[in-house]
């Protein structure tokens, strides 16, 4: 019976114990707690201080003990809540490798949390707009993985913060003062199911990083699509800097958070407004570096501003993570091509400027090009996103490698240094070259040449040195500047730096000459006639695959001379496929054919393969409304020689009728060329070749570069004369051939 007696006072005692415990924990609980942007299985960097930071009553005294996998208690640290019941707690991380720790917290000697699960090794920021945002499970080669049941690493760790957190349970609120917690954020591993909700971009490169490095790798996925570089400045950051400050002033854009109660707060594209809501509550982290990519909103910002702003935000991130090495640093990524304006490739010098800025902090910066990625798109988001995110991520991981972590070779994309003119030639010097400058194809593409007047012209281009390209033309023989990759279509530019014997990362789009960019244009990718198909980006949704040409009463074919173009007819055609054509409308190409009126000659370089001679009959030329004709060439029948000859056709003596020496007209009326179709006439049987199709400034022919296309004076009768007549007669003429055609066949 005692023994019974002593047994159940035991339990009770025991059961009092346990309630007073439970009592005091969740008292505990009540009045200390750590920030919610801590979690099981996150990630700390192993090469700084480890910080805890949360809230208990003033005066309470908080511990941490760090424990490995076998329980021994490793690091521990203690502090005292300040006046306003915050308080941090700190101590040296551990080395990084592939260990999961505990860390259990008190507050006055009493439990009330614990962490398990955590790992030190390599910490990221990720961040910036839609294609930085876009998710694993939302991108092309994100969905295949998650469609096949692939996951990351166990040893991937990732912060997840809502695109727009909340702020007291309101949405699309902008907080005066930056917040100390992020509302809905989390943290997953890389083999959890949640993992395909973070940043594409960010998973890629932190999966190929853990593989480099061997270790542990983190990343703090906080984008936010649509959003300018302005919402990730800080106020006080701005108010520092002068320049920046009236940059803002100047373009509208410097608004206070909650200065304007009346105002509808800009998620988006306020000053602060991402800074607030997330930036700062990481401030108690210490990445190692920031993976970038935006400036599809700010690209027509101007440049400078832009620089300025990406500057700032350097600067102002390394002092709030507490980068004491030096600069903290950022990778950033050039953007996709895409038509933000009409008729005007505005990318190419915003991402000219990116590669540029480099060169500001070599030590703390570089850059990638993309531009020759896969174009295919995501469908439901439109042209301007990729929809390809591994390649942009491991070309981050490749420039993290060389930047931070020890691996040789080049940084960042190859950027002019020097530019000479010389010999009839621009001479351009890049740095960041490796092992060499190289061609990923038979031969160099993706260049033009101007002289002083500033038109740019299609240009040859040779790698003189490892890290020279020389860029010449027969057609300029004084040139001024010249381009590489300038475009809005830049897929086939083919001059990439090397690593070793492997090509490394495309050049970055360059012009050398900035002075002389407002007439540049690019050769369309069809006159190549190297291909049948080729991407256009012309409106959002409707950019893709199209064909290159079209054939009337012939063949086409892609053959080792270029097009080659068969037909048993007497009088045949082919067209470049310039326009996008639906039930409702037609489009413009933008990269296909825009302006010919500073062009005075169309050189065509075609090859006679039959038995007979075939007559390049004339180019017929549609613009926004009549239809020219140009007949006048330097020679149009080829003969049936097997070999190369070129035929120049004079745009300074275009007509409207066919085959008329009347109404002769200037190349000024070709300001907006929408079709272009070139006319043949041969015996039957015939098949020609074509290798590439030019545009000359003032040459007939590469044989004969001292002769000019002189303009001739307008035609007063003509300019009388109103354009819906020269549609009538245009259509009229084609109305009758073709009856007569009708007829005569009968």
């Amino acid at each position: 019976m005692k023994s019974f007696v002593k047994k159940s006072l035991s339990l009770l005692l025991c059961a009092v114990m346990l309630f007073s415990a439970a009592v005091s924990a969740s008292a505990a609980d009540k009045t200390a707690r750590l920030k919610n942007i801590y979690a099981d299985n996150m990630l700390f960097n192993r090469l700084s201080d480890t910080v805890f930071e949360g809230y208990a009553d003033s005066g309470s005294r908080l511990t941490v003990s760090l424990k490995d996998p076998d329980g021994n208690e490793i690091r521990s640290a203690s502090t005292v809540a300040d006046d306003s019941g915050k308080f941090s707690l700190v101590f040296d991380a551990p080395d990084g490798g592939y260990n999961e720790y505990t860390a259990v917290f008190t507050c006055d000697g009493k439990e009330f949390t614990r962490l398990t699960g955590i790992v030190f090794g390599v910490l990221w920021i990720a961040s910036g707009q839609s294609n930085m945002e876009y998710s694993v499970g939302g991108c092309i080669d994100g969905k295949k993985l998650k469609e096949n049941g692939i996951k990351g690493s166990k040893w991937l760790r990732a912060f997840k913060s809502p695109s727009i957190p909340t702020v007291n349970g309101e949405s699309n609120v902008i907080p005066e003062k930056p917040m100390e917690e992020i509302a809905g954020c989390y943290w997953t591993r890389g083999d959890d199911d949640k993992i395909f909700n973070i940043s594409a971009v960010a998973f890629f490169f932190a999966e190929k990083l853990l593989k480099e490095l061997d270790m542990p790798v983190g990343v703090l996925s906080i984008p936010l699509g649509g959003s300018s570089i302005v919402s990730w400045l800080s106020v006080d950051a701005v108010n520092s800097d002068a320049a920046v400050k009236a940059d803002l002033e100047e373009t509208d854009k410097y608004i206070l958070p909650g200065a304007d109660k009346d105002r509808t707060p800009n998620m988006y594209l306020d000053l602060a407004a991402n800074y607030n809501l997330k930036i700062e509550a990481l401030s108690p982290f210490r990445p190692e570096g920031m993976i970038w990519y935006q400036g599809e909103t700010d690209v027509n910002w101007g440049t400078d501003r832009y620089s300025r702003a990406l500057d700032l935000m350097q600067r102002s991130y390394t002092e709030l993570f507490s980068h004491d090495s030096g600069p903290l640093p950022i990778i950033y990524t050039q953007i996709a091509d895409y038509i933000y304006e009409a008729y005007k490739s505005v990318t190419s010098p915003f991402n000219y400027a990116l590669a540029q800025s480099v060169n500001e902090k070599p030590e703390a910066r570089a850059c990638t090009t993309i531009y020759d990625v896969p174009l295919d798109y995501l469908e439901d988001a439109g042209a301007i996103h990729p929809g390809l995110k591994q390649p942009v991520g491991e070309r981050m991981t490749k420039a993290a490698m060389k930047l931070l972590y020890g691996e040789e070779g080049p940084t960042s994309c190859a950027v002019p240094e020097e530019t000479d003119v010389k010999d009839n030639a621009v001479f351009v010097k890049l740095n960041n070259c490796g092992s060499g400058l190289v061609c990923t194809d038979k031969q160099l593409k993706g260049f033009s040449i101007a002289g002083s007047d500033g038109i740019y012209v299609k240009a040859q281009a040779e790698i003189v040195a490892e890290d020279t390209v020389k860029i010449y033309s027969p057609h300029v023989q004084q040139p001024v500047s010249a381009a590489y990759a300038y475009s809005i279509n830049n897929q086939s530019a083919n001059l990439w730096s090397s690593d070793g014997d492997e090509p490394l990362m495309p050049v970055s789009p360059f012009i050398t000459d900035k002075a002389l960019s407002e007439k540049y244009w690019q050769e369309p990718v069809w006159a190549d006639c190297d291909t049948l198909t080729a991407w256009h980006c012309h409106e959002a949704f409707n950019s893709g695959y199209f064909d290159t040409w079209k054939a009337d009463k012939a063949t086409l074919e892609i053959t080792d001379d270029g097009l080659t173009v068969g037909s048993n007819e007497k009088s045949f055609a082919i067209s470049p496929v310039t326009v996008y054509k639906n039930a409702f409308n037609k489009t413009v190409f933008y990269d296909s054919l825009i302006s010919l009126s500073d062009y005075a000659g169309i050189i065509i370089s075609v090859k006679n393969n039959g038995a007979a001679p075939v007559k390049l009959a004339g180019i017929k030329i549609k613009t926004e409304l009549p239809w020219y004709y140009v007949a006048e060439a330097d020679k149009d029948t080829v003969p049936a020689d097997g070999e190369w000859h070129s035929v120049c056709f004079d745009l300074n003596k275009i007509n409207i009728c066919r085959n008329s020496a009347a109404f002769i007209f200037s190349n000024d009326k070709l300001t907006r060329v929408n079709e272009l179709e070139l006319r043949f006439e041969g015996e039957g049987s015939s098949s020609v070749s074509i290798k590439q199709i030019e545009f000359s400034p003032d040459v007939l022919s590469p044989a004969d570069t001292s002769a000019k296309l002189v303009k001739p004076e307008s035609n007063r009768l003509y300019e009388l004369i109103p354009a819906f007549f020269l549609v009538f007669f245009d259509r009229a003429a084609d109305f009758f051939k073709k009856l007569s055609e009708l007829f005569s066949n009968r």
